[in-house]
């Protein structure tokens, strides 16, 4: 999965999300409607964490001094529309709040009256591109994002604005171009949380491309950054059970529920699937962690027979080219199995030992 961060203040915590899930802010799609396990499905994530980035509505960067507004009088109207975008993005900072879509509509619309993507002060371009992200609107933000970063390349900004960028080009299906923006971002980000998220976003983006053993590794550096990176931990089970290790895959599952036994991060608003029918493998492992673990029969069988649910919807939704079927359907056959197993055990024939 991947997570989307924020800046300043965290409106949510925060990175393919295809990743294991990613941070980011992608419009999210919710998991389907089942409650398994108890819980509801899982948004979607693409183990690529927006919270630390794209959250913030604040701006780095000096205010423009008396003698460049003389100089260029837009910029005194220009900083006006930054304040007032601002405050209305701080007035609703949780993503969740009713009214927190209709201020990022106003906000932009506030930016767009003052023609932000042309502005002489690089924090409202920076700004605006940012809330186009947030918006969905990912051509447009690349666009504005793109420019922004070459005219201002060591703006205090910039780090924000390339995560944007990367998670632009991940909802556009750019997979080489978003590798490119994180591994940029990754030279001028040394904040450990925010450095841990934009690492298992690169880590999803390379196991996305099929660079397996390069995405393990980044998974482990994303790991031994922040030990608190969870999402970090789920995308190195799927790495790790797509490379073949279905022992190492379980460590680092049963090591992420030890911190998070619900799984909720994998819930969480800010985390998306890239592709999305990704997250029915994290569920899956999920599932058959639970009924390795489970004593009770009944509640073993619903585990595995989950589990085996969770692994045919990927087959189902994935094309014929995806690299990673033919795993997911041993391991289906290997859920099937087990849930055969625990019917038996549970109904022996007759004459049968239990």
């Amino acid at each position: 999965p991947s997570l989307c961060g924020s800046s300043i203040w965290i409106v949510s915590p925060p990175s393919r999300k295809r990743h294991a899930p990613k941070h980011g802010w992608l419009g999210f799609a919710s998991r389907p409607a089942d409650h398994e396990h108890g819980k509801p499905f899982v948004k979607r994530h693409s183990l690529a964490a927006m919270a630390l980035f794209l959250c913030s509505g604040f701006s780095y960067g000096r205010e423009p001094c008396v003698w460049q507004v003389a100089r260029d009088p837009r910029l005194a109207t220009d900083v006006q529309a930054l304040r007032m975008a601002e405050q209305l993005l701080v007035r609703h900072a949780s993503q969740d709040s009713p009214l927190a879509s209709s201020r990022l509509r106003e906000a932009l619309r506030i930016l767009e009256r003052a023609d932000a993507a042309h502005s002489p002060d690089p924090r409202v371009r920076f700004l605006y591109g940012r809330l186009l992200t947030r918006s969905e609107r990912h051509e447009q933000a690349l666009r504005v994002l793109s420019a922004a970063i070459d005219e201002a390349p060591d703006h205090p900004s910039v780090a924000d604005a390339l995560f944007s960028l990367a998670i632009c080009h991940a909802s556009l299906g750019r997979t080489q171009e978003e590798i490119a923006a994180y591994q940029r971002l990754l030279q001028r980000q040394w904040v450990p949380e925010r450095r841990s998220i934009v690492q298992s976003n690169l880590a999803e983006s390379l196991m996305f491309v099929g660079r397996i053993e390069e995405a393990i590794q980044t998974y482990r550096e994303a790991i031994a950054t922040d030990d608190g990176n969870i999402l970090a931990r789920w995308g190195l089970a799927v790495a790790l059970d797509r490379a073949g290790d279905s022992m190492g895959a379980f460590e680092q599952v049963n090591e992420a529920l030890v911190r998070d036994p619900l799984a909720d991060e994998l819930d969480n608003p800010l985390v998306f699937f890239v592709p999305a029918y990704d997250r029915f493998w994290y569920f899956a492992l999920w599932a058959m962690s639970r009924a390795h673990g489970e004593h009770d029969a009944l509640l073993r069988a619903d585990h595995w027979q989950a589990a085996a649910q969770y692994w045919q919807r990927y087959i189902e939704a994935a094309p014929a080219e995806d690299r990673w079927v033919a795993v997911a359907r041993v391991r289906r056959d290997q859920c099937v199995r087990s849930l055969g197993m625990v019917h038996r055990r549970a109904h022996p024939r007759k004459g049968t030992p239990r």
